[in-house]
């Protein structure tokens, strides 16, 4: 008798991003829009991992006034959802 397949970690981890992303009505932000397809389709994974959310700041502080408000509100919820990841990935098995 076939046991049940399980999911894939990385789609897991997916499936998390875009619920995160559905709660918060940010389906259509590009960052995390990026970030989903990329863990999803496991491609440019090395290049989501050299982004650090510290040194964001630092770069956001250089845009135009519009596009600071407009970044840093995506910004602290991108934060938000690495927390929640983090978090969520202590109680994976």
């Amino acid at each position: 008798m076939a046991g049940v397949k399980k999911a894939a970690p990385h789609q897991i981890l997916a499936n998390s991003i875009q619920s995160w992303a559905q709660e918060n009505d940010l389906l259509t932000d590009p960052y995390i829009a990026g970030l989903s397809n990329a863990v999803s389709n496991r491609k440019n994974l090395p290049m989501w991992a050299s982004l650090n959310p510290a040194e964001l700041d630092t770069k956001i502080a250089q845009l135009p006034a519009g596009s600071r408000y407009l970044v840093k509100h995506s910004v602290s919820n991108i934060k938000v959802l690495i927390k929640e990841i983090i978090e969520s990935s202590k109680y994976s098995v």
